[in-house]
């Protein structure tokens, strides 16, 4: 067995907060800031050089990213320009049956401003994140490193070749820009040594929500937390001055709205994290001077995020622990869910772990019907069992878990990315298990046909679990499950690959393209769909979603967002097939543009879209050069350009990318990537 390798990171690096911290994670698994975080220590190289003839990427670059690191201002007009305003761009996914999130894609200036913040002030953040007894969740220390298991699998990162800078994309990913002590999902506590504890030292257990916490937060208490803090007053020269900037910070990025930050980002999370801490304290220094109640002795209290779990002695120190969260967060303007409180005595046993228990029984008397597991020249096989009613088995598993959920009145919702994630670990060990006893399998056809009979079956049921309820994160474990199993097929059963791409097909034009209430709502985007479509662009022109089918909801005068842009000139490519429908999108994104005045300085949506239709080699050259010229008569007047100084400049961008990598990506690494760093 190898060992795990310790990787070391490069702490200075702050612009490795682009990569992690900076952009909500769910995104489309196309979209990442490697291009910027890439072309931001291009440019800084390129400023540092002061190279003479004009640089098309450094001027991009101090336009949209870093005014201040432009040439043509003075310091203060520089620092101004680069802490004016954004407007985010906001928009809705699913978050469970009935309801939607809303999350803000910042502007690529204020990811930079985020960045400059913890370069600043890392230490402070984590002094401030350092005070609750209560949080499971919380940076401890700027991470400097992670574990590999083997450099071999570090290096199938490493396939974009633009300078050095490509090689440590891998690693960037993989540490967030902090080490975090605590769990890093909160259904990891639920299982864990420490829950079990509480449950046999208290007899009380109540779970509490904040409503709307990060719409709800005013930025400007972020003082209220900070002023008292004696690491700030004695490590900050004016802990004022680190108040404001944060407070500013946040402000700027989200249209100078003082009420709610911008949701998604990790740095959104910290700021909250830095309140909830001073709430926190200010809980707990309550209970013990006021009620009496002590910490680890009558009570103990776990957030996350913000999420409370209380444990205590009683049902009246609960109560008043409850009341004790409850005043201190209406002192910061937050308040707890009403419909969000459940309350249990011991055995803590709620609806939804009764069902995970018994989803996991049923699980394991499905993986035993579908599998004999033996061992063969000292390695485990799984060896496919014969089907004969595949449709009765299917069936039976789903009746299974529908009967759990109709016990415990849970939803599909609550079970699902779960069910999901289970099969999807079922596939992979699978698979590699016949990629290991390759020659077993080979020595009879019916083995192999078997092997095919059980990805197949296994898909039919991941796409079941996905469309009865779809969501952003499942959607991704979809799209590894169609990669890991074409790959299998095209390199162990390539007799059955195109059989295998028309039956996945067939899964996903019956889901891609319904129109229902949700997809109607105002700034809704179905990022799931998209991510679906996106994994099926390796399939060939003979297995594509017709035209017409992709069209067939589009109104006349259509406006499509940013992400839906992307998306599909990234799945339509060149197939002369979309030709209109390609059209269309770009007509749209040049009537964005245009709508917003070509505002890319300020407005994020406009930013974005004109960034990558620049490098995408989909779009037409000509209205290129018109996007370049707008550019240059409104950003870079004095810069004398002509017809063959603006071929040369689309040349070098679509050498180049910023947010979408157009060519040659596998999106299976870069959903393998976006695992690392699943929002908590």
């Amino acid at each position: 067995m190898k060992k795990a390798r310790k990787i070391k990171i490069d702490k200075k690096d702050y612009a490795r907060a682009f990569l992690t911290d900076t952009s909500p994670s769910d995104v489309p698994v196309i979209f990442s800031n490697d291009g910027l975080y890439i072309n931001h220590h291009i440019a800084q190289r390129n400023i540092k050089k002061d190279s003479c003839g004009f640089d098309i990427l450094k001027s991009l670059y101090c336009t949209i990213v870093s005014p201040y690191d432009s040439s043509h201002a003075s310091e203060q007009h520089k620092l101004s320009n680069q802490l004016e305003q954004t407007y985010p761009m906001k928009y809705k996914i699913i978050k469970n049956k009935n309801s939607l999130r809303t999350l803000s894609l910042i502007h690529p200036r204020s990811q930079k401003n985020y960045c400059e913040i913890y370069k600043k002030y890392s230490d402070a953040i984590i002094s401030l994140c350092a005070s609750s007894k209560f949080s499971i969740r919380a940076p401890f220390r700027v991470g400097s490193s992670f574990y590999a298991k083997d450099e071999e699998k570090l290096n199938k990162y490493k396939e974009i070749n633009i300078e050095t800078l490509e090689n440590d994309l891998r690693r960037k990913h993989a540490s967030s820009f902090y080490s975090y002590y605590g769990f890093d999902r909160l259904y990891k506590f639920f299982s864990s040594r420490r829950y079990t504890q509480l449950e046999k030292k208290y007899s009380c257990m109540w779970l509490l929500d904040v409503a709307n916490c990060f719409d709800s937060i005013y930025t400007h208490t972020i003082s209220w937390a900070v002023k008292n803090k004696d690491f700030i007053k004695s490590h900050v020269t004016m802990a004022n001055q680190f108040c404001q900037e944060l407070d500013t910070t946040i402000q700027r990025s989200n249209n100078n709205e003082t009420n709610g930050i911008p949701i998604g980002s990790e740095f959104s999370r910290i700021f909250a994290e830095i309140i909830f801490q001073d709430i926190d304290k200010k809980i707990e220094n309550y209970l013990i001077n006021i009620k009496n109640i002590t910490f680890g002795v009558d009570y103990e209290v776990i957030r996350y995020v913000d999420d409370y779990v209380i444990f205590s002695k009683s049902y009246e120190v609960a109560r008043s622990v409850y009341e004790a969260i409850e005043d201190s967060l209406s002192s910061y303007n937050l308040y707890l869910s009403e419909s969000k409180i459940n309350k249990f005595e011991r055995p803590f046993f709620t609806d939804k772990s009764r069902v995970v228990i018994g989803v996991n029984e049923a699980l394991y008397d499905f993986e035993s019907s579908l599998f004999k597991k033996e061992s063969i020249n000292g390695k485990r096989i799984y060896i496919p069992n014969k089907i004969i009613n595949k449709h009765r088995f299917e069936q039976h598993f789903i009746n299974k878990i529908k009967i759990l959920m109709g016990n415990e009145a849970v939803e599909y919702s609550e079970i699902s990315p779960y069910v999901i994630g289970s099969l999807y670990k079922r596939l992979l060990k699978f698979i590699e298990s016949f990629k290991s006893n390759k020659s077993f399998f080979y020595e009879s056809d019916d083995l192999v046909y078997l092997a095919k009979d059980t990805v197949l079956l296994i898909l039919r049921l991941v796409f079941f679990f996905y469309n009865v309820s779809p969501t952003v994160s499942s959607s991704e474990r979809v799209s590894r499950s169609i990669i890991v199993s074409e790959n299998f097929f095209y390199k162990y059963i390539p007799s059955r690959l195109e059989m295998f791409r028309n039956d996945i097909m067939g899964h996903v034009v019956d889901l891609s393209f319904e129109k229902n209430n949700t997809d109607q709502r105002n700034g809704y985007i179905s990022l799931e769909k998209l991510n679906i479509i996106i994994a099926t662009g390796s399939f060939g022109r003979n297995h594509t979603i017709p035209s017409k089918k992709i069209s067939a909801n589009w109104k006349e005068n259509i406006e499509f967002s940013y992400f839906d842009i992307i998306c599909l000139l990234y799945y339509f490519k060149d197939n002369p097939e979309y030709e209109s429908e390609r059209e269309k999108l770009v007509d749209s994104a040049m009537s964005k543009l245009k709508k917003s005045n070509f505002n890319i300085s300020k407005d994020s949506e406009s930013a974005y879209i004109f960034l990558d239709v620049l490098t995408c080699p989909y779009v037409d050259r000509v209205k290129k050069k018109y996007l370049l010229t707008k550019y240059f008569s409104k950003y870079e007047k004095a810069a004398q350009v002509d017809e063959k100084s603006l071929e040369k400049f689309i040349d070098e961008l679509e050498g180049t990318f910023w947010f979408v990598k157009w060519k040659n990506v596998d999106i299976l690494k870069t959903l393998e990537r976006k695992e690392l760093r699943r929002p908590y």
